[in-house]
């Protein structure tokens, strides 16, 4: 199952572990990594997928509304991967990453010509999170949490 803004998030987890895809947006619909995590492990996991193709067209209060409930899906998740393309600044993602960088649910993908790399790897190092500089690597690690 996936959950977005359009809906409430669950209550209460099932007997599948709830992943949060947080991190940068794909602008090549083609390549959107999030459906292909999706995809390839809807039958293991149930997602929490924050994607708002209207982001930008929200008003206020549903702009509100939207980060409560991406704040609330954090919480619930069991585990976050979050995934920085090269050419973004995700500055988002860089919240979300210093307020789950202690949690033990973290997995972070980021490749090394991100333009804040050596301060994720750092902070990764310091608080013995899973980083890896491909998805596709840090696909192998959510693998071992099935």
């Amino acid at each position: 199952m996936v959950h977005t803004s359009d809906a409430d998030l669950p209550l209460q987890a099932n007997s599948k572990k709830l992943v949060f895809l947080a991190g940068s947006m794909c602008i090549d619909k083609e390549d959107d990594w999030r459906k292909n995590v999706i995809k390839n492990f809807a039958n293991v996991f149930d997602f929490i997928d924050p994607t708002n193709e209207n982001h930008n067209l929200l008003n206020d209060s549903q702009m509100e509304h939207h980060i409560n409930w991406e704040l609330e899906g954090l919480e619930l998740s069991d585990i976050i991967l979050m995934n920085l393309l090269p050419e973004s600044k995700s500055p988002i993602s860089m919240v979300e990453l210093g307020l789950y960088a202690r949690s033990n649910k973290l997995i972070i993908c980021c490749p090394e010509n991100f333009y804040q790399y050596r301060y994720i790897k750092t902070l990764a190092k310091k608080y013995n999170v899973a980083l890896f500089t491909e998805l596709e690597k840090g696909i192998q690690h959510l693998k071992k949490e099935i």
